[in-house]
């Protein structure tokens, strides 16, 4: 049973890395680099030589030995603010920020610049919707990337190593049914629109990629009121997604893109409905009269809750994925057998995780992943698991900032 546990693991890092290629092979040279550079400036622990590379993939040669020298600096202790150093990262800092590089890019830059990069501790962001792109697909593999197939697989391995992803539960605890029955109403509508929003925002990153391009740095709000904040957000997709033209592509990738884009415009309905319904149930629930003890604070608990799978859950998980690989496939393409991969995963993962709940679901795609950079390709099936059971430890979630987000998030739609 170990053998086969160990083999799934294999293959599913083996679609890991396939996965990351295929991606940067169909790219133009522009996005590939930054692609590149996002991957390299994400790791906890790059390498001088990946440091070097990388800087002088986008800024050339001084600039690369700098950040090298930095970093072989910052990592042996030696001191990096000198007069010289401090007048060097002046004149590279503005060469950066002056840059039409992606916001988030530039961070990484900038933070690379004095040599600090991202902690274990931290995690890395998942792709926004991606579960809910494969779970809602019916077997379509057009409706969903490799980026969304690749996360699908990293979840999996990070289950299969004994990871927790922790989250809130909203329990209403109002004596008066009609309340009870509105704010819960409330609360699983407001879950299924985030859901929503969030395979929206994946879909509209698909609609980029298809023509390699990296989407536009457009200045969306963070989500607190959610009438209000994914009204205004939603605005500003379709306006940047109607700036992507279809008239100078091939036969094939214009109706790839129009497909894409019909997706996005079809879902942004749907939440626009679920948004007026949203509106209707809160003005329900702000006409109602309420005593000194049903304020919200007495009435709502947040249960702590997690999503993780038992020893045997996994041993039998990994037994169906076995047998899934051994079985006889006929994919035309190794993107196709990726896809097929990931889907698969989702359907086996959907009653143990209970993906039917949007709540759950949706916390599992906003939850922060393990930091996989210090996994090489070379290491052996056991060190691989090991490094990974390590990484999964680390990553550490700050319940306070959990608890003070959903908080925030319910005074500013109840009072």
């Amino acid at each position: 049973m170990q053998e086969r546990f160990l083999a799934v693991i294999e293959e599913s890092y083996q679609n890991l890395y396939l996965s990351k290629k295929l991606n940067l092979i169909r790219l133009t040279d522009r996005v590939r680099n930054k692609k590149i550079a996002a991957e390299i400036l994400s790791k906890s622990h790059p390498t001088d030589k990946e440091i070097y590379y990388v800087f002088n993939l986008h800024f050339g040669e001084e600039m690369a030995q700098f950040a090298e020298l930095i970093h072989i600096h910052k990592e042996n202790g030696f001191p990096i603010y000198t007069d010289n150093n401090k007048r060097k990262l002046r004149k590279f800092y503005k060469q950066i920020y002056n840059t039409d590089l992606p916001i988030d890019l530039k961070k990484k830059f900038l933070r690379a610049l004095v040599g600090e990069y991202t902690t274990l501790k931290r995690g890395i962001e998942r792709k926004v919707g991606f579960l809910t792109n494969i779970y809602n697909c019916a077997g379509h593999y057009s409706l969903f990337d490799l980026d969304d197939a690749s996360s699908a697989i990293f979840l999996f391995v990070e289950l299969l190593s004994g990871r927790k992803i922790y989250y809130f539960r909203t329990i209403s605890k109002f004596e008066d049914v009609k309340k009870d029955y509105l704010f819960t109403s409330i609360e699983t509508l407001r879950s299924k629109i985030t859901q929503k929003y969030n395979h929206i925002l994946g879909i509209y990153k698909q609609c980029f990629l298809t023509v390699s391009k990296i989407a536009p740095n457009i200045q969306l709000r963070e989500i607190v009121n959610i009438t209000a904040d994914i009204s205004e957000n939603i605005f500003q997709l379709e306006e940047s997604i109607s700036e992507i033209h279809t008239r100078k592509l091939n036969k094939e990738l214009k109706k790839q893109v129009q497909g894409t884009k019909n997706r996005f415009n079809q879902n942004i309905r749907i939440l626009k409905t679920q948004l007026k319904r949203l509106n209707m149930f809160l003005k329900h629930w702000h006409s109602l009269n309420f005593d000194k003890d049903e304020k919200l604070n007495r009435n709502v608990e947040h249960e702590l809750a997690y999503v993780f799978l038992e020893d045997k859950m996994r041993m039998s998980l990994a037994y169906q994925m076995y047998e899934y690989i051994n079985h006889e496939h006929d994919f035309q393409t190794k993107e196709l057998y990726i896809k097929a991969y990931a889907r698969q995963i989702v359907k086996i993962l959907k009653e143990p995780l209970n993906l039917e709940d949007s709540s759950v679901l949706t916390a599992i795609e906003m939850s922060r992943g393990e930091n996989l950079s210090s996994i090489r390709l070379t290491n052996s099936t056991k060190q691989k698991l090991d490094t990974t059971y390590n990484l999964c430890k680390s990553v550490k979630t700050n319940i306070f900032e959990l608890r003070r987000r959903i908080q925030k998030i319910l005074v500013a739609q109840y009072v």
